[in-house]
């Protein structure tokens, strides 16, 4: 079968060379490439003559047509050809309308690929740019880069309802990889950008792509801040890849700069690295993405009061772009040291804003509490456990539907203890303590917490009226829940979706009583992780009781200006003890701990209480009622039965101008 086979194969090639011989000796073949020789010849002289011609008519043409896109000016001084098809521009440059100069380059050598350019296209495959600026100017609303953002469409067409991912980014991909030449070089490259506040720069003394690696080093100043970075990396257009990392020399960090001074937020690294592919088509993309990033510092106000550093942050991303939407699929990881989670998340926005976020994770204790970045959770430093954790989060948003969100999210111990505590022992509640109030981020007064003062009020002494109050105000499931209350939160969300704005939080008894004794006051992301997790922590693992917790609750939170506890606070607004407060005076006390030391804003000019405050009064003595707390009969005239006195109406007298001081100064 071999030789036979063999026999077939040399056949074959005898009939297509004897094929191609009689094509060679016919006289028509011969003619029809002789004809196309003389034209490829006749064109090729025609280029080589109007070449320049060609060249003038094809920038005048892209001109034009970024004149009427962007409504600038895009100048170009000199153009010639270089070599057979290599092209030369100089003093280019890109002029806003009625804006400084956004873009200016001495020197613009590309090597041009000829097929293309006959027709009327620009194909780059070599870039040589010398003494080149971008120069990004803001003065107040003003700048001189917007206009690439706010181009002309001149069909007229508006955002339809359709909107293809995978298309949309497919084509941007491609056409960033299509568009970067194989070899790049460039020679005192300057980025400089300057607002009203600040200004910093950026300069590349030498640039190049060779073989699809890069390397180079990257000068910044900023307020006479000299510092140098490097950049090294990888792009290949065909497999669509590219691959970078930002070093600085040993023993310095890469500081992100401008934001600082802009934003009062600092971002500084020791090595970042980001990996990206991508492949598929425009019905179906994939993009993974590596990034690993080390020794990263940073510091803002909003987030923590001191340095929040990370050891090492890494992230293997695989996103998949659709038609409808576009989705992290649950094998991406993102790691800090020891701890990792395994999110996914789907969103799409045509016609409307569709998010999808879940995470699913069990690990080992020890990793999360040893993976805690510094200076965001000072009070676990230290800290020894054992047992597992798992780890739910569910959230499912419909923005044209934002009361149907879907949101739960728990943290479960197996087996779980602690060993060992760190910096703070949580179980200090349970005892008498010293607690500091603030008021603006300043200490205004220092007092004990605990059966050693004789202002402490225990659960028992503490009107009901008051304790079932404040637990429908402020969270009624506090008996049965583990810190952290995810309807609660879900409502919050929703409420501030609707607002368009923060209105509402979502903290729970169990972490405002957290916050208060171990926590500062300053809002930060870092205070509010702590106190969910410290919340978690002591519910979990039984540190102290519910009944406990309540109690140290009612008194510790501020009821007033400088009244801290109930004890002060019946006599403050009462002239009572605790155990006295009736119903309408319980809900009136319960009324004002969100804004404590807001509470004369309940009253109207006369020193009466506000007729406004009718629906929370009759929202949380319905609930009492329903609970069997209270009965129809307490809540006849609730409005008319606050009536304050002692200190809280000297207070109101000498603080309202609009108050009658004279019939308080009678009483």
């Amino acid at each position: 079968m071999k030789i036979l086979a063999a026999i077939i194969n040399l056949i074959a090639k005898l009939q297509i060379r004897a094929s191609l011989t009689n094509l060679w000796t016919s006289a028509r073949f011969r003619k029809a490439i002789l004809y196309t020789l003389a034209a490829f010849t006749l064109l090729l002289i025609l280029f080589l003559l109007f070449r320049n011609t060609i060249l003038h008519s094809v920038l005048e043409k892209k001109c034009r047509a970024f004149k009427e896109k962007y409504n600038a000016e895009l100048v170009i001084g000199q153009s010639s050809f270089t070599g057979f098809t290599g092209v030369t521009l100089e003093n280019i440059a890109v002029v806003p309308h009625q804006r400084e100069v956004l873009f200016r380059s001495g020197k613009i050598y590309a090597h041009v690929r000829f097929l293309p350019l006959i027709t009327g296209a620009l194909r780059v495959d070599e870039v040589l740019l010398e003494n080149t600026m971008i120069n990004l100017v803001r003065h107040g609303k003003k700048n001189n880069y917007s206009f690439l953002f706010n181009t002309k469409d001149s069909t007229g067409n508006t955002n339809g309802t359709t909107y293809n991912y995978a298309a949309r980014l497919d084509k941007i991909f491609s056409g960033v990889f299509s568009n970067i030449p194989e070899d790049i070089r460039i020679n005192n490259f300057l980025l400089r950008a300057t607002s009203d506040t600040n200004s910093f720069s950026a300069f590349l003394p030498a640039f190049s792509i060779r073989d699809h690696r890069f390397l180079s080093a990257v000068a910044t100043s900023e307020k006479r801040i000299q510092r140098i970075c490097f950049v090294r990396g990888e792009i290949n257009k065909k497999r669509k890849l590219l691959n970078f990392m930002i070093y600085a020399a040993s023993g310095d960090k890469v500081h992100i700069p401008y934001i600082e001074s802009k934003y009062g937020f600092r971002c500084e690294f020791d090595t970042l690295y980001a990996g990206l592919h991508v492949d598929g088509n425009s019905s179906e993309l994939d993009i993974s993405g590596e990034n690993l990033i080390s020794g990263l510092v940073i510091n803002h106000k909003k987030i923590a009061q001191t340095d929040v550093a990370f050891k090492k942050i890494a992230l293997k991303l695989n996103i998949k772009a659709y038609e409808t939407f576009i989705e992290l699929d649950s094998s991406s990881v993102i790691s800090y040291n020891r701890f990792a989670v395994n999110p996914y998340i789907k969103a799409s926005h045509k016609p409307v804003v569709k998010a999808t976020l879940s995470i699913h994770k069990v690990f080992i204790a020890q990793d999360l509490f040893e993976s805690l970045p510094a200076g965001m959770f000072a009070n676990f430093e230290g800290i020894k456990t054992k047992g597992k954790l798992r780890l739910f989060v569910y959230f499912d948003l419909d923005m044209r539907q934002p009361d149907s969100l879907k949101f739960n999210a728990t943290l479960t111990g197996k087996d779980f203890t602690i060993v060992k505590y760190g910096v703070t022992d949580f179980r200090k509640i349970n005892g008498t303590f010293s607690h500091t109030a603030y008021v603006n981020g300043l200490p205004v007064r220092t007092f004990d917490v605990g059966p050693e003062n004789p202002a402490y009020t225990t659960l028992e002494a503490i009107s009901p009226y008051v304790k079932e109050a404040v637990l429908i105000s402020e969270n009624g499931g506090f008996f049965y829940g583990d810190g952290f209350n995810p309807e609660a939160f879900r409502e919050s969300i929703i409420a501030n979706i609707h607002a368009g704005r923060f209105v509402r939080g979502g903290s729970t008894i169990d972490m405002q009583l957290v916050k208060n004794v171990f926590l500062s006051r300053n809002k930060t992301i870092a205070r509010k992780a702590e106190e969910i997790l410290i919340s978690w922590l002591i519910n979990n693992n039984h540190l102290c009781s519910k009944e406990k917790m309540y109690e140290v609750y009612l008194n510790l939170i501020e009821w007033g200006p400088g009244v801290y506890g109930i004890s002060e606070a019946s006599e403050y607004y009462f002239q009572k003890k605790p155990s006295q407060l009736s119903l309408s005076e319980s809900i009136f006390l319960a009324s004002i701990i969100p804004k404590p030391r807001w509470f004369k804003s309940s009253f109207d000019e006369n020193g009466k209480l506000s007729p406004r405050n009718q629906g929370y009064f009759s929202l949380i003595a319905g609930k009492m009622i329903d609970k069997g707390s209270a009965t129809p009969q307490d809540t006849v005239d609730m409005i008319k039965k606050v009536e304050i006195k002692g200190q809280s109406k000297i207070f109101m007298a000498k603080d309202t101008t609009h108050f009658k001081i004279d019939s308080v100064m009678m009483e």
